[in-house]
């Protein structure tokens, strides 16, 4: 394939930028090009991180490309190709937030996911309740069940929230309910399985089950009992979901810009390998 392309997505400030110029600097002379895609209208979760807001250096060229959430594809189309002229084969670092219409634009070669430091499990994880109700939801609605699993443009006042519909429409809905045992049956499928894990995730953090390498950046954070209790629960997710068959890690917790952290190496090492190798 002559382009190698790589999602670099996370919530902002999380450090996104800053991983790229250390990929592009280990990439030596076959330096990445790089795309970054601003979605608007997306909802961005406040907190503590690592801003930035210039372009990465050690890259062939940097473009700011700002669209909607139902235009991502094209978009990304265009800026592949305008790479595709000027170079045979190359590598191309989209970078871009938790848009669920990004993550799911292009057949990607690789996911990386890049995340802060988290405050606490509930940062990134979904209470039970919410994760039940979201669960409910997209079982029974296609619109919720397109944005939520698939990160489909639709109209954001109709997912989630059944009081919208005329009560014709409710009580179409109510005819197809899934019972309990049908919604058993189905969360012991491989999809259902995935959707269930899937869920339990807050909707920015939904990236990490699609990812080849999740980096815990912990340039911005101090380490405490409720950030290592959310590491491990990630840990396990990702044990559940993510099946690489090469034996790699998936989850890295370091500080991608500080040249003494130990496992710097190893996160780097991964990364220079997704890039310079899509299969």
């Amino acid at each position: 394939m002559p382009l190698t392309v790589v999602l670099v997505c996370g919530p902002p400030k999380a450090g996104k930028t800053s991983l790229i110029e250390s990929i592009g600097q280990e990439l030596g002379d076959r330096r990445p090009h790089h795309v970054r895609l601003v979605v608007e209208n997306g909802e961005a979760p406040k907190g503590p991180g690592v801003a930035s807001m210039h372009a990465p250096t050690h890259t062939a060229s940097s473009t700011v490309i700002t669209c909607g959430p139902d235009n991502v594809t094209d978009v990304l189309a265009d800026a592949l190709r305008g790479v595709r002229r000027r170079e045979r084969y190359a590598t191309v670092l989209i970078e871009g937030d938790c848009a669920g219409s990004l993550r799911n634009a292009l057949p990607y070669d690789h996911h990386v996911f890049v995340m802060p430091g988290p405050e606490s499990v509930y940062a990134v994880f979904r209470h039970s309740r919410e994760a039940a109700a979201a669960l409910r939801e997209i079982m029974q609605d296609t619109e919720a069940f397109a944005s939520e699993v698939f990160g489909m443009y639709v109209d954001a006042s109709r997912v989630l929230a059944p009081d919208h519909y005329s009560p014709a429409e409710q009580q179409r809905r109510a005819a197809r309910v899934m019972n309990s045992e049908q919604v058993a049956r189905f969360l012991r499928t491989p999809l259902g399985a995935e959707i269930a894990s899937r869920i339990q995730l807050q909707p920015p953090y939904q990236g990490l089950t699609d990812s080849d390498v999740v980096v815990v950046n912990r340039a911005a954070d101090r380490q405490t009992p409720e950030m290592d209790a959310c590491v491990h629960r990630i840990r396990t997710l990702l044990s559940q979901v993510c099946h690489n068959g090469n034996g790699r890690e998936h989850l890295y917790c370091c500080n991608p810009a500080d040249p003494l952290d130990p496992v710097r190496p190893k996160l780097l090492n991964h990364l220079v390998d997704l890039c310079v190798d899509p299969i």
